[in-house]
């Protein structure tokens, strides 16, 4: 709302990709710095608790507080995790740019509701 505010752009679709641009550009900011902190020694206290943060039956190993190389779909396929890239980034923004363009038409209607 900040940034929609401050640029006052009157077309939906240049305000939903500048959200897109700035959503990707702080989650890239923030996330990556913070996963790392989660992963390491300062991230096992009592607040974000990630030393405990396995299930029962998972035995815990040397390689919990490594980045994976792969991730898995529900249904057990390995996914191979890439490396972050500019193509990649610029999909998020893609994908947050169309999240963001929905929830401007959304506001849009849910103002002009009457009772």
């Amino acid at each position: 709302d900040y940034i929609l505010k401050k640029a006052n752009l009157k077309n939906d679709w240049l305000a939903a990709g500048l959200c897109g641009v700035f959503f990707a550009g702080i989650y890239f900011l923030v996330h990556w710095p913070f996963a790392e902190f989660l992963l390491s020694e300062n991230g096992r206290n009592w607040f974000f608790a990630t030393h405990v943060n396995k299930p029962y039956w998972a035995p815990i190993g040397p390689n919990d507080y490594d980045f994976w190389q792969y991730d898995y779909s529900p249904l057990g396929g390995a996914i191979p995790l890439t490396a972050v890239s500019f193509a990649g980034i610029l999909k998020t923004s893609l994908m947050a740019a169309v999240s963001s363009i929905v929830g401007i038409w959304s506001g849009s209607w849910l103002s002009r509701l009457k009772r």
